[in-house]
């Protein structure tokens, strides 16, 4: 699946939980802004725990645009990313 902030890659696993990978390239920006996007990436993912499907493998790849965005643009795309792809349970 893919939106302007980053692209996610899903893969049913057997382990009866899901577990999350974050890719940030270095052509996005230095240290400090590939950090930041990763911390913002996985508090939206935190916050929203609770209500993905469990036993999944999802990869968030960082996109060129993610730089400009602020916290709640990620976990809005986030969210409407997994409930396109049916892992978003109420």
């Amino acid at each position: 699946m893919v939106c302007p902030l980053f692209s996610m890659y899903i893969k049913k696993n057997k382990i009866g939980y899901s577990r999350f990978g974050i890719s940030v390239s270095k052509k996005i920006g230095k240290s400090v802004v590939r950090n930041k996007i990763k911390r913002r990436i996985k508090e939206a993912l935190r916050k929203n725990y609770s209500n993905i499907k469990p036993g999944y493998d999802i990869v968030i790849s960082a996109r060129k645009d993610i730089s400009i965005a602020d916290f709640h643009e990620i976990e809005k795309n986030i969210v409407e990313l997994l409930k396109n792809t049916d892992l978003w349970v109420e």
